[in-house]
């Protein structure tokens, strides 16, 4: 089995290159978002970032219920509607899609219970599309992506700014990033135990 360097390594190397931006592989997609399948059940999901699949912020995945509370927003392109017998959903069609993300996201959302899937891409080239700073976080309840490595610091501060539960995947090293650290260690042991007098 590779480890997380080897897998990195080996996406970069096989898509351009660029060694600051560029796709993650499918399989390690999966390898990933598999252990986290459970935490996903009944989701608004927003992967944004992504300019392959839209400029704009849409839905591509959704099932019955959450097209019924109004979710499917802004949708455009070849969205079907899927009657497993089961239950019936609607999606993007996967022949379509060309982000690994959200390919996989779609294959796994029925059986995994996923609420709905959307995305949202900006092309800095042309400066078109959404911005990921500026998508409406209060709509969703997870965010997951693999952001551009060059703005991975943003991306993690506009996580934790809009208070939103978010997997991603970025470079193995960017736990010890100062700004992304700042967010995830411990408080010192008095203020965790204002907190705790705080709360009691």
């Amino acid at each position: 089995m590779a480890n997380d360097s080897e897998m990195l390594n080996r996406s970069k190397n096989s898509t351009s290159n660029d060694k600051n931006e560029y796709y993650t592989l499918y399989e390690d997609i999966a390898a990933e978002l598999s252990n986290y399948k459970e935490l996903l059940r009944g989701k608004k999901i927003i992967c944004p970032c992504d300019w392959d699949e839209s400029l704009d912020e849409v839905c591509v995945y959704a099932q019955e219920e959450a097209v019924e509370a109004g979710l499917l927003f802004g949708v455009g392109g070849s969205i079907k509607t899927i009657d497993t017998g089961k239950s019936k959903h609607f999606e993007k069609d996967l022949n379509l899609v060309k982000c690994n993300f959200i390919k996989y996201l779609i294959s796994h959302a029925e059986d995994w219970g996923i609420a709905s899937i959307s995305v949202s891409g900006y092309n800095p080239a042309t400066r078109e599309g959404v911005m990921f700073q500026d998508v409406d976080y209060s709509k969703y309840d997870v965010c997951i992506t693999n952001p551009p490595f060059s703005l991975f610091r943003d991306f993690i501060d506009t996580m934790f700014k809009h208070s939103i539960s978010f997997i991603v995947i970025g470079p193995q090293n960017a736990i010890t990033y100062k700004d992304v650290f700042a967010h995830c260690k411990l408080p010192p042991k008095s203020e965790q135990f204002c907190q705790r007098k705080l709360n009691s």
